[in-house]
């Protein structure tokens, strides 16, 4: 591939068939490999990828001698590089290569560690919330609307879908990035959305729901940073659920110690939470990671969100009618007035159960582009057309 106008092709063609026959003699030669030609030319060789019998190979020619002393975290930052986008997104890029090298070779220089921590700052602060909705489900198009907002991280304004390899780079680094994450959105999340409330000119606010790390919940530094945000903003912490995606093991990091077993313990953490800060807790992405249904009938929330694949399952009917049965158990059984909500994520018009058969279950919530509302700075209301397409589905009528 010409990537530079000094690339001739025809000239290194012999470094090039020496390079395939070499890479033939080393299939598993990952970290890369040094190709020559006579005494003046060097080409390394690094691996990017392997289907069957090809590989496609990064080859740097004529490298310096002193890359070439680095050995294989070359190989690692090269193949990082190859995979991010320098040009476009400089920031992430340099993120990715670092990330690259804690997932390889474990801990770092320190000075590695900190402008690895400064940068991730960068990277997560310049991000953007969008909001989508929530919509509260109806036979009537008059009852139905817009129940409540999902904050969402974005790299900007037109992107789609949410910034996964950024946001989980925290996972590669530990607790401190995975707190300053969770702390940097949901500031930014709590701000945008009180700015945006005000100028939606409603009455009354919808509720807010922000994703957050099972780790975060455990440090006082993040539930600090989340009472400082909403007394900002403004906004009462009954605006406020936090979602804890079901993809997050609860359990203690090796040598933690817990004093209780996992599930009891960050059950009292949550309750006591709830009762300082009063703000709720949901349990998000059901259905994938670390699903289960005691994580679900023990943890004190007041919304199970179901994820998407749950709704291309065989016995998709039967799963949440399972989970709708969880859902009033607390209230089934005195322990708590109202049963606790339950939102299918992630619905459109090509999913194979539909608006009829969820809310004959008796599920009144659904987020998706179904709606037609997509996840936007700005809230949005439902248009009279839409009401009346999702009212007649919701009835059963095509």
């Amino acid at each position: 591939m010409n990537q530079t106008a000094l690339f001739d092709k025809d000239v290194l063609s012999p470094m090039l068939e020496t390079a395939a026959t070499d890479r033939m003699k080393h299939p598993t030669a990952t970290p890369g490999y040094v190709v020559s030609h006579g005494i003046s030319r060097r080409m390394l060789c690094v691996p990017l990828s392997f289907a069957g019998d090809r590989t496609l190979t990064l080859a740097v020619v004529d490298p310096a001698a002193a890359q070439l002393d680095m050995g294989e975290p070359l190989a690692v930052m090269l193949r990082a590089v190859w995979d991010s986008d320098p040009a476009a997104d400089p920031l992430q890029s340099e993120m990715t290569v670092l990330t690259a090298l804690r997932r390889s070779f474990g801990r770092l220089p320190l000075k590695l560690y900190e402008d690895a921590f400064s940068l991730y700052q960068q990277l997560i602060s310049s991000m953007i919330m969008v909001f989508q909705p929530v919509v509260e489900l109806d036979q009537r198009a008059t009852g139905v609307s817009v129940q409540s907002f999902e904050a969402l991280a974005r790299r900007n304004d037109g992107e789609p879908r949410a910034p996964w390899s950024a946001l989980r780079m925290a996972h590669d680094w530990g607790d401190r990035f995975i707190v300053e994450r969770d702390a940097i959105l949901v500031t930014k999340a709590i701000h945008s959305y009180a700015e945006a409330d005000a100028a939606s000119g409603w009455q009354g606010t919808k509720p807010l729901s922000v994703n957050v790390a099972v780790r975060s919940l455990l440090s006082d530094t993040y539930l600090g940073q989340v009472s400082k945000a909403l007394a900002e903003a403004g906004l009462h912490p009954r605006t406020l659920t936090l979602e804890i995606s079901e993809q997050d093991p609860i359990t203690p990091e090796p040598g933690e110690l817990w004093p209780q077993e996992p599930l009891v313990y960050f059950h009292n953490r949550l309750t006591a939470l709830a009762r300082e800060l009063r703000i709720s807790f949901a349990v998000d992405d059901f259905g994938v990671g670390y699903a289960s249904l005691a994580r679900m009938a023990e943890l004190p929330l007041t919304q199970i969100k179901v994820d998407r694949a749950i709704l291309h399952h065989p016995m998709a009917l039967e799963e949440l009618t399972l989970v709708t049965q969880i859902a009033r158990y607390g209230s089934d059984q005195g322990q708590t007035g109202q049963p606790r909500t339950v939102i299918v994520e992630g619905f459109d018009d090509d999913a194979p159960v539909s608006l009829y058969d969820i809310f004959r279950l008796g599920i009144h919530h659904v987020q998706g582009y179904f709606s037609g509302a997509t996840a936007s700075p700005i809230l949005c209301g439902l248009e009279p057309a839409v009401q009346e397409r999702i009212a007649s589905l919701v009835r059963g009528e095509k």
